[in-house]
């Protein structure tokens, strides 16, 4: 068996000070001077609490406690707030979930939970069109999505309740449909 020489080193030393001349002259490249002096903004009027007023009021249209006898727990405490809203019963043992899109849609509800693989049953709520969605593996969580108002979607899911979660989830977009008008 014949041994091959060892190959002789490259000194990697002007590869790396090559790339990063690059890198820099790249950099200068991209630079570009803006003229004027910076100024603070000036606020576009009021308070962001005057401005939004009505930002989280979706997570309160239906009161905690109704929640928490519509779920069948004692009682709920929120988790989150914000595009969805969250809560959780002290045990820990049952989840509720609100998503209000003002710019979702049925269509897309529909086909995100058909895509995810759910069994999705068209219904109405308090007149609406609306689906009732439930995962196949899982028979303690079950959503219902309705139209709320001009535009947008209101969905509730409930996961782990001690009552018919899709039951429940139905109630809770009625009241939100019904106390949001």
């Amino acid at each position: 068996m014949r041994a091959d020489p060892p190959r002789a080193r490259r000194p990697r030393r002007p590869a790396r000070v090559a790339g990063l001349l690059a890198c820099c002259v790249l950099a200068a490249g991209c630079a570009q001077t803006v003229r004027g002096e910076a100024s603070v903004a000036e606020p576009s009027g009021g308070s962001a609490e005057q401005q939004y007023v009505n930002l989280l009021r979706e997570c309160t249209v239906v009161p905690e406690d109704v929640i928490a006898d519509t779920a069948g727990v004692q009682a709920v405490v929120d988790t989150f707030s914000g595009a969805v809203c969250r809560w959780r019963s002290f045990d820990g043992a049952t989840d509720v979930q609100l998503n209000w899109f003002e710019s979702g849609t049925m269509d897309r509800e529909k086909s995100v939970a058909e895509r995810l693989g759910y069994t999705v049953e068209t219904v109405r709520i308090s007149g609406a069109p609306a689906y009732v969605m439930r995962a196949p593996d899982d028979a303690s969580s079950c959503g219902a999505v309705a139209r709320a108002g001009d535009s947008g979607v209101v969905g509730w899911w409930v996961h782990g309740a001690p009552v018919d979660p899709c039951a429940a989830a139905r109630t809770l977009v009625e009241l939100s449909i019904n106390r949001a008008l």
